[in-house]
């Protein structure tokens, strides 16, 4: 099968993600340099602020794209949600990049093929879809527009920025949206950003493939990008990114050598080391924290066995974030418009 582009998403540029920002465009050309790959496609979330960008982010951004240019690589860039600010409109952040050499921007239709580029096979079209708002049927009319534009074709690829119904949110989630996945029945593959961890829909019809790096711990750590075949589909290539790692320490049966032979093995790491500590109470309260901070590990701690008091008919239970978010969503059972607003915040 012959490879036909790179295809990459949500590398949410932001002051804290520059230098692996760097890397992974870095890793991206080089890839595609050793083979022999022209194109790549981004799938939007290049940047992370929804409300504005710095100077600095801003110049970053180009000297990214400069990189593409000078490397001899066309890419071609759709707008997610973090990318804009009105999601209803078609501008965002990326517009005064559009006239980047080799850099195209898709703002509304688009569509790529052999007549396009001589290395697509006939038949096939590849059309971008940037975000709109998803509530108000803005995405949907943007939909329609690519359904009929590709309907004398015999192999449709649609690349996009949205959240469909059924799919997991960065915080494991699932979700409930009108976006429906019958929607996208005119399509043979759907391949999204939007969400970072990689998950398959309508028996992998519908692909979201996940971010380029881990941006937190509750992220796995298969990112990277997918490799275009000339059959539609797709191939995962890791990226080599700082990672997020969770070390579990059970206080019950760890000894004093025990954590202090973790500690050497994680006190220079270049990836992100969490400390999860779970026990009883009392010993937890003896873990001096700032001992492991002070050599860059993240420390969190979790009593073993959740206090749980009995007040006559009442319960007060100790709350984690999955029993937040259990509850909210009973509580706006009836109300989806703000369920999802709230979920939308909790999920940050």
């Amino acid at each position: 099968m012959k490879n036909l582009a790179l295809l990459m998403a949500d590398t949410h540029l932001m002051p804290s993600t520059v230098e692996v920002n760097r890397s992974i465009f870095k890793q991206a050309i080089d890839y595609c340099l050793k083979k022999g790959i022209k194109r790549i496609f981004h799938l939007g979330d290049l940047l992370d602020s929804r409300k504005a960008q710095t100077q600095e982010i801003l110049n970053i951004l180009g000297e990214l794209f400069q990189m593409v240019s000078d490397a001899g690589l066309d890419m071609i860039i759709i707008a997610g949600n973090h990318d804009k600010t009105n999601y209803e409109s078609d501008i965002s952040f990326l517009v005064p990049f559009q006239h980047y050499p080799n850099i195209t921007l898709v703002r509304d239709y688009m569509g790529v093929g052999s007549k396009t580029y001589p290395e697509f096979p006939e038949g096939m079209i590849v059309t971008f879809l940037p975000f709109f708002e998803e509530k108000t049927g803005a995405y949907t009319q943007q939909l329609k527009k690519h359904v009929q534009a590709t309907s004398g074709y015999d192999k449709k690829i649609l690349l996009t920025h949205v959240g469909i119904d059924g799919a997991k949110m960065n915080s494991g989630i699932e979700i409930e949206n009108h976006l429906k996945k019958s929607l996208f029945d005119p399509f043979d593959k759907v391949y999204i950003g939007h969400y970072h961890d990689f998950q398959e829909l309508k028996g992998g019809k519908i692909v979201y493939i996940g971010s380029c790096f881990q941006e937190n711990f509750g992220e796995n750590n298969q990112k990277g990008f997918s490799i275009l075949k000339d059959n539609g589909s797709i191939e995962f290539v890791k990226a080599k990114f700082p990672e997020f790692k969770k070390v579990c320490i059970d206080m019950d049966t760890a000894t004093k050598d025990d954590i202090l032979k973790l500690k050497k093995e994680y006190e220079d790491s270049e990836d992100n080391i969490r400390f999860a500590f779970k026990g009883a109470k009392e010993k937890l309260a003896k873990i001096d924290k700032q001992e492991f901070v002070s050599l860059g590990i993240d420390v969190k701690t979790e009593e073993a066995d959740p206090e749980v008091v009995n007040y006559g008919e009442q319960q007060v239970v100790t709350f984690d974030g999955e029993k937040i978010l259990e509850e909210w969503k009973g509580f706006t059972k009836e109300d989806k418009e703000n369920r999802e607003l709230g979920l939308e915040y909790l999920n940050k």
